[in-house]
């Protein structure tokens, strides 16, 4: 089904949350589509997953729960895009995309018209060390992913490579238009593997694709293994945070607002099929765009932000260059600005805000894991999140004083009623505790 495709601003996933639930426009309403997410229970699929749903398209998500890093937080990630499903368009199925049979038999009955294939196996280091994870998942799955979207002739597939294909780049900024052909990692390594098998299945089978490099994603909801929550939570734990090529790295921070505002926008335009040139070199449907925030920011100076977010000064241990990493990053996003309008709107100082936060009240609320009953601890963990980002909105505005009295007034109720929402259920969950207890200790006096 056809519609005309959504500027940034109507894709752009904001950070109260709210959706963009509006499908008018000056020719009439819009069709809503049906929509494959692949890593729907990851950082950047369920956000895009949300957005989606938020805009009125039907999604349907997999994943397969890789234990990389706690899966609590992905099973977390998936119920929080349940509770914006407020019309019944989202599904979720548990399934390996890397394992073609599964993948078909999990979907033989699902219509699919666009996909947003996110799922991978991240992380520079882990791939030095686990090079299986990587060729299973990222090439197998991603040609199986090609193979799906060729017989169901979908009408676009937006998949995700990554800023590491540019390895130790020299030109700044780095541009599509760059080579990429000396990756310093097997993750950069799969990634580029990624476009090329993109780029015979356009040429090929005239398959619509677009692969976007993505540029160090931070927020609330990412990963516990990147920078950004290793560092908030081992600085608030009074504990060193080490600290790599002496501190002499730049990183193009992009939140996730930015990324998921990006991608849909880019899902809802493909390539033309009409021999002209894309971004990334390619005379087929199939184009390349960096997607970053076009801001390279001083690693010291991100820790400062971070410190001064904390309220401490964080111990730093001084360490040499890792193997796999890189020196800089520096998105050229002049192809995005051109077809698609995107302009990053979150800087460092707010987002990081927003992250700093969202660990600080988790580490609070630790109390959550314990929990007896498993189906609340995901309601209270998105309250808490929900919550954070209330109070970062404040904080960044310049503090309660800066609020004009009507607005301030609002941010106190959202705040109150985010807080109470978990605090209520925490203890309506000890009361059942209680009960379940009081019974079986009334039923076994032994016990």
């Amino acid at each position: 089904m056809e519609r005309d495709a959504w500027t940034i601003e109507e894709a752009r996933y904001p950070l109260d949350h709210a959706t963009v639930s509006t499908l008018e426009t000056e020719t009439g309403k819009r069709e809503t589509l049906t929509v494959l997410v692949t890593g729907a229970a990851g950082f950047i699929g369920s956000a895009v997953a949300q957005a989606l749903l938020g805009r009125g398209d039907t999604v349907v998500g997999i994943d397969n729960f890789e234990p990389y890093y706690d899966v609590s937080l992905k099973q977390d990630r998936v119920q929080r895009v349940r509770q914006s499903d407020r019309h019944g368009r989202f599904r979720f199925v548990r399934c390996d995309f890397s394992d073609r049979q599964m993948l078909e038999d999990a979907l033989a009955d699902q219509e699919i018209e666009r996909i947003v294939h996110l799922g991978a196996q991240p992380g520079v280091r882990y791939s030095i060390s686990h090079p299986d994870v990587y060729g299973r998942a990222n090439l197998v799955g991603h040609l199986n992913m090609l193979e799906l979207a060729r017989a169901r002739n979908v009408g676009h597939m937006v998949y995700a490579s990554s800023s590491s294909v540019y390895g130790g780049n020299e030109t700044i900024p780095f541009s599509t238009e760059d080579r990429a052909d000396h990756p310093v990692s097997l993750y950069a390594a799969t990634k580029r593997a990624n476009e090329l098998m993109s780029e015979s299945y356009a040429h090929l089978y005239h398959l619509p694709l677009t692969g976007l490099r993505f540029f160090t994603v931070y927020g609330p909801w990412g990963r516990p293994d990147m920078m950004p929550w290793i560092f908030t939570s081992r600085i608030m734990a009074g504990e060193p945070i080490q600290v790599f090529n002496q501190g002499r790295m730049q990183r193009d921070f992009t939140f996730i607002d930015d990324i998921v505002a990006g991608t849909i926008a880019c899902l809802d335009k493909a390539p033309a099929d009409d021999g002209s040139l894309k971004p990334g070199g390619s005379h087929t449907s199939h184009a390349l765009y960096n997607i970053g925030n076009s801001q390279p920011e001083e690693l010291m100076e991100v820790i400062g932000i971070i410190e001064k977010a904390c309220g401490r000064k964080a111990d730093i241990e001084m360490c040499a260059m890792q193997a796999g990493d890189v020196e800089r990053t520096y998105a050229d996003i002049s192809a995005m600005e051109r077809d698609f309008g995107y302009r990053p709107a979150i800087g460092v100082e707010q987002g990081m805000l927003h992250v700093v936060l969202a660990v600080v009240l988790q580490l609070s609320f630790a109390w959550i894991a314990k929990i007896p009953l498993a189906s609340f601890r995901p309601v209270l963990l998105i309250g808490i999140l929900e919550l954070a980002n209330e109070l970062a909105d404040v904080m960044y505005r310049g503090g309660w004083g800066a609020l004009h009295p009507a607005t301030r007034k609002d941010t106190i109720t959202d705040v109150v009623l985010t807080l109470s929402a978990p605090l209520l259920i925490y203890l309506l969950a000890n009361i059942l505790k209680w009960r379940r207890d009081r019974h079986r200790s009334q039923a076994d006096p032994q016990a």
